[in-house]
């Protein structure tokens, strides 16, 4: 059922003993195979089968299977990486500590997710004699405890990334660094590489300085801690934060002072499953980014730039950066042109721009819709070596910065220890690093590939959960109908988006049962003029066109919780944060931005009186214009895998029962 693959020969020897007598209990079963070969005279490619995985339609089996898909190791770190980790209990050397600056006493605190384990993060801000501000990032120092070349270095440069799923996280890292030695918790001495800034009460920049620290954390924060700041003023008293209040409105001030200087931010819709407590999904709803999650991100982002500024001037040839392109250029004019066609005029001439465009749209529904859209023509952020390109190549767009890299989350990401690494090596005035050009670039494209790979397997599992859900609420209380919001009208077909579910499809007019329907391209409009059938009777042809995969419908996509990697950010079963979160990275990292269409019950405008004919029973019409609304029906196919949604339209006018669709079909 998946069209992604071709057709595999693989030697009857290799399936199970009874595949041929009792092959239909192994319909619903999943195997995972490799191709060894495809010859050039051969229509299909010849493979191996490597294991059985289970039955189709199970969540832990479905995860197995989207994690070979993508290639994620899943294996437990072997004897030689372990032995490479420091033996408990460990406490740090004490010529260690007379190497570093000591901010043990410093008011320094975390903000994560309520769930969080692997604190890499923390900031600190203080008042200096003169009267100004010294803001510091604190970073685990993961490169202490990973020596380049050696087991654990190598493992962890081959797994490049922390894969978040629904359920669990798969590390990059074994879990005495990734809960314990390097994550920030409170109350406990940790190494950390901090940068610091000395700064004026509104944001401007004095001055910049790295340097290794150990810090003792006072505060482990949640995000709701943090909103109740935000919200009320007042913080639980068993936490008291020296400086936090100043932090806050420290992070307003660099946010507004950014997009001031033209950064763009776009947000796409992410889910997040509540669960039993054997992970099965009860339900759903659209992750909301609060005010906190935005506080802690400006640090974050300020320490990025800071920290790509130095190594890119010590490293002219191998410094690891992180470049976001601009749009597709005919894909952004088409849109601009579409938007202008239905009274919408947007600036693209930057992202400053574009941002001030989309802000100017007063409609608030209109607004998020269109920043959803304006999505597709934006390209993923990709890890790049600076010798390989010239300067004026390294601009990050959505930004708006001429240099930005990845440093603020070594436990998950490698590129942040390679960063760490060139940052150590330029406070020693080390220009001999270990990697040359051509081999930092090797390592950005494999950090591409893993990166790239673990936001299809993050989105995959949100699919999965999503498909059982719907299939267990279908099951317990019948058909799941939504209200949905057309995003693109075309002549004979039309795009909606279920903002609850993040899902778009297209709706073919001749899957639907309309007497007729008419297209004005002036204004974009298309006339439906149903008939009394609740949905479409499938024709012989229809059948046979769909049995063969030649159906029209499309496959549906959840939209990314990030977005083109635009954004980076953190997308974790229970907390994530990428440091382009808001921006368009894909990451903030767990790795990851969302804000929801919010769809009123309104449905798309109906006008029976400009029905041709005048007759009611057979033309009864609607109008499809963007941003128009509509019912839809929801539905799961959990019998096949990857697992399929179909989001069917409705007809506003039919007097049958809901009966099981059949028409106007879109895989997700």
């Amino acid at each position: 059922t998946d069209k992604r693959v071709p057709l595999i020969a693989i030697p009857i020897d290799q399936a199970p003993k009874d595949f041929v007598d009792n092959h239909a209990h192994y319909v619903h079963k999943l195997f995972v195979a490799t191709i060894k070969r495809w010859p050039l005279s051969s229509l299909h490619p010849f493979g191996q089968l490597e294991r059985e995985l289970g039955d189709i339609g199970n969540i832990e089996i479905e995860t197995e299977a989207l994690l070979a898909d993508n290639n994620v190791t899943t294996t437990a770190f072997g004897e030689k990486v372990e032995k490479c980790l420091p033996e408990l209990p460990w406490s740090i050397p004490e010529k260690e500590l007379t190497r570093r600056r000591d901010l043990r006493k410093d008011c320094i605190f975390t903000i994560d997710p309520a769930t969080a384990k692997d604190l890499d993060d923390a900031v600190s801000v203080s008042r200096l004699e003169d009267g100004t501000l010294e803001v510091g990032v604190h970073i685990a120092d993961v490169s202490h405890f990973i020596k380049v070349g050696s087991a654990l270095d190598r493992e962890a440069k081959s797994r490049a990334t922390t894969v978040y799923l629904v359920q669990k996280a798969i590390p990059m890292l074994p879990n005495i660094l990734c809960e314990d030695l390097c994550s920030l918790n409170p109350n406990v001495d940790r190494l950390a590489f901090s940068v610091f800034w000395k700064m004026t009460e509104d944001g401007h920049v004095l001055g910049t300085s790295f340097s290794k620290t150990v810090i003792r954390s006072c505060a482990q924060l949640s995000y709701d801690d943090a909103q109740t700041v935000i919200t009320t003023g007042s913080l639980d008293p068993k936490i008291e934060i020296v400086g936090h209040p100043r932090s806050l409105k420290l992070s307003q001030i660099l946010r507004k002072n950014r997009f001031e200087n033209g950064s763009l931010s776009i947000n796409s819709i992410r889910l997040s499953f509540e669960t039993d407590e054997i992970y099965n999904p009860i339900d759903v709803s659209v992750y909301e980014l609060k005010e906190s999650n935005r506080l802690i991100e400006e640090f974050m982002l300020l320490a990025n730039m800071s920290v790509a500024k130095q190594i890119a001037e010590f490293f002219p040839d191998q410094a690891l950066l992180r470049r976001h392109e601009e749009p597709l250029e005919k894909r952004l004019t088409d849109f601009i042109s579409h938007m202008k066609k239905i009274g919408l005029e947007l600036d693209s001439s930057s992202s400053g721009a574009l941002q001030e465009s989309l802000d100017a749209i007063q409609d608030p529904d209109v607004r998020k819709v269109v920043r959803l859209l304006v999505i597709k023509p934006m390209q993923r952020a990709k890890y790049i070596c600076a010798g390989m390109l010239s300067p004026d190549k390294y601009h990050h767009y959505a930004l708006n910065a001429p240099l930005y890299t990845h440093f603020t989350s070594p436990i998950r990401r490698y590129a942040d220890i390679i960063v760490h690494r060139m940052l150590e090596a330029s406070l020693l005035n080390d220009n001999k690093f270990y990697l040359s050009k051509e081999s930092c670039q090797k390592s950005a494209n494999h950090c591409n590939i893993k990166k790239d790979a673990s936001k299809l397997a993050q989105e995959q599992s949100s699919h999965v959960y999503l498909s059982v859900l719907l299939r267990n609420m279908t099951q317990a209380s019948g058909p799941v109908i939504r209200d949905a919001v057309v995003v693109q009208v075309l002549d004979a077909a039309f795009d909606v988006m279920v903002p609850e579910y993040g899902l778009e499809k297209r709706v073919y007019v001749d899957q639907l049962p309309l007497e007729r329907h008419a297209w004005n391209g002036s204004t974009e409009t298309l006339k439906l003029f149903w008939t009394t059938e609740a949905f479409k009777k499938p024709s012989e042809d229809a059948e046979e066109s769909k049995a063969d995969g030649k159906d029209k419908s499309r496959r549906l996509s959840t939209l990314p919780a990030a977005n083109p990697d635009t954004l980076d950010h953190p997308d974790d079963a229970t907390n994530a944060y990428d440091d382009e979160r808001g921006l368009f990275e894909d990451e903030s990292d767990y790795d990851d931005d969302e804000d929801l269409v919010i769809v009123k019950s309104n449905q798309v405008e109906e006008d029976e009186d400009e029905a041709e004919g005048g007759d009611d029973e057979a033309r009864r019409l609607t109008r499809i214009r963007i941003f128009g609304r509509l019912k839809v029906l929801v539905t799961a196919d959990t019998t096949v895998s990857p697992p399929v949604i179909k989001v069917q339209a409705i007809n506003p006018f039919a007097v049958e029962e809901l009966v099981a669709p059949v028409v106007a079909e879109a895989s997700a």
